[in-house]
Formats: structure tokens, C-alpha cells, sequence
């Protein structure tokens, strides 16, 4: 995948993700499987999420909830070395067909990172959550995509500062690049409690414009004259 290096210089997101999937200690499968019962552990990544030096995690449970399907975050706090507490969960949400997202702890965030492959593209939808000193709130959004078939040759990609509401939009369509900085107004970020089903939807409400627009249906980009 081709990304200007003006786009990798925004540092709030990562394009790929670097955790390796870690093994869950016994006292947090334990508290898991009593609060999430019909839950499974999807994926865990390890690390310090509040600066007390003590490591927390961060897990993606599959199961059932009401009857369908779905995943939910869940973030235990590491209370002192090998005994954790419930931090924070999300809502259920309906899982997507290549069953992510894909999770890492990283300079005291939470990202969640999401891809999808179609005929015709490849794209990516990448959040990053961080503790506030009483919730963990989305600061960051990355989504983008590349086309997969040679005679496309597209990609496009849009880094989005839910803080400081700077918006970086980068197209690129054979040989010809383009890169657009906006300003967005923003409101409070929605909180990783308050994710929902509609995963589109909410990202929308949360940093507040249309993701049709700007976050695309995975459709390549018109070629300029």
C-alpha cells in the first residue's frame, strides 16, 4: 500500500498494527467469563493505559447479545500485577464479515484497527481511544483505501484530529496526487462506553460529517483531467 509521507507523518494514527496477540492472565479470563458468560475472547493486547506503571488490557469478546451475533471491547484496569478490575465496555456490536477489529495498546491508547476487502479495493478504518481521567474517549480516525485491480491504480486516505478537529484527505489516481487540510468544528468525542451497533453511524455522530462523503463506500475515485 502506497501512503505519502505526508500522511504518515500524522502520529496520532498508525497504518498497521505492530501488537502480537497475548496470552490473558487467569485472574482476567476469570472476571470475563463471569460478567460475559456467553462471551469468548477474541483477541487481548497488553499494556498501561493510566501512567501507574501497572499493565491494563484491552480484549475483543464474540459471542451472543439478544439473540445475535456480536463482539464487544472490554478494558480491564490492572489494580497491581496480576489482578485486574472492570474499567470499561462497550455496547455489543455486530461483527463484520473478516471479523475484526484488531486491537493494540500503544502510548497510553487503544486502537482499533478494521479492514475490509472487496472486488475492487481494499480499505481500512482505524480508531484510537485514550483515558481522560474518567473515560476513554476517540481522539483519533484514520480510514483510507487502495485499489486492488492494476487498472484502478487509486487509493485514498483521510486522518482525522477529533481534538484539534484537523482533517488531512489525500487522493491519489494513477500519477496524480492530491491533499486536502481542513478544520473541522468539533464537539466532546463519544466515549468507547457509548460504541453502538452501527459502527458507520457512530463514527459519523461522533467527529460530526457525513462519512458517505468523506469516508467513502470503497469506490474508486474519479479520474482528473
Amino acid at each position: 500500500m502506497r501512503i505519502s509521507s505526508a500522511i504518515c507523518a500524522i502520529a496520532f494514527l498508525s497504518l498497521t498494527p505492530n501488537a502480537q496477540a497475548e496470552s490473558m492472565p487467569s485472574n482476567a479470563e476469570k472476571i470475563l467469563s463471569e460478567i460475559f458468560p456467553s462471551m469468548q475472547i477474541r483477541s487481548t493486547t497488553m499494556g498501561d493505559l493510566d501512567g501507574d506503571g501497572i499493565s491494563d488490557i484491552a480484549t475483543v469478546l464474540a459471542g451472543t447479545s439478544a439473540g445475535e451475533h456480536a463482539q464487544q471491547i472490554v478494558v480491564l484496569q490492572g489494580v497491581q500485577p496480576g489482578q485486574y478490575q472492570l474499567w470499561s465496555r462497550s455496547n455489543p456490536f455486530a461483527e463484520l464479515r473478516k471479523g475484526g477489529p484488531d486491537l493494540e495498546i500503544r502510548k497510553g491508547s487503544i486502537f482499533l484497527y478494521y479492514r475490509d476487502v472487496t472486488c475492487c479495493a481494499a480499505g481500512y478504518r482505524h480508531l484510537q481511544f485514550k483515558f481522560n481521567g474518567q473515560q476513554f474517549r476517540l481522539i483519533g480516525v484514520r480510514v483510507g483505501e487502495t485499489s486492488t485491480r492494476e487498472e484502478d491504480d487509486f487509493e485514498r486516505d483521510v486522518s482525522f484530529n477529533v481534538i484539534t478537529g484537523d482533517k488531512v484527505e489525500t487522493k491519489r489516481v494513477g500519477k496524480q496526487k492530491k491533499q486536502i487540510k481542513t478544520k473541522i468544528p468539533t464537539k466532546e468525542s463519544q466515549a468507547l462506553d457509548e460504541f453502538g451497533m452501527d459502527l458507520a453511524s457512530w463514527i459519523e455522530d461522533a467527529i460530526q460529517f457525513d462519512i458517505k462523503d468523506d469516508f467513502g463506500a470503497w469506490a474508486p475515485l474519479p479520474r482528473e483531467k
